[in-house]
């Protein structure tokens, strides 16, 4: 194994296939290309500072705890090129949070701001399903089986 030195502090790493997806708080969404772990690739950094990701081979979710629009989601079909979508205004995520994706469902929730469901089963019309108060702030969220 390899060793590949990035910017910012990695706050969580998700593969799928031969492509990691490395959240860096403070430099950003860092895509890097793992098929040949002796000498990974950096593919392209999405600016940003982002705390959680999540991704599905097409889809690639990543939220900026803070930001006054949390959520940021990428047709990643071509890792090194992702494609910025449209994602409804208003997601929220305090102080901490996450962000989860199975099934065409995904869940973003963090700190003390309420939890939204999204369909993210159309790339190009991303929708609120639902959006949920709560009293309690996740840090962390998972989805089973598209619930």
């Amino acid at each position: 194994m390899s060793n590949l030195p990035l910017d910012g502090s990695s706050t969580n790493i998700v593969v799928v296939g031969d492509i990691a997806y490395i959240s860096a708080r403070g430099a950003g969404l860092h895509i890097v290309d793992i098929a040949d772990l002796e000498n990974p690739v950096l593919l392209t950094t999405i600016p940003g500072s982002s705390d959680d990701v999540a991704a599905n081979g097409e889809l690639l979710l990543v939220l900026e705890v803070g930001a006054d629009n949390a959520l940021r989601a990428f047709d990643v079909t071509t890792p090194a090129e992702p494609r910025e979508l449209l994602v409804p205004p208003g997601i929220r995520s305090d102080i901490f949070g996450g962000v989860a994706l199975d099934d065409g469902l995904a869940i973003v929730s963090g700190g003390s701001a309420d939890m939204t469901i999204l369909d993210v089963s159309n790339l190009n019309d991303i929708r609120i399903i639902s959006t949920r108060a709560k009293d309690l702030g996740f840090a962390e969220v998972t989805l089973h089986e598209g619930l």
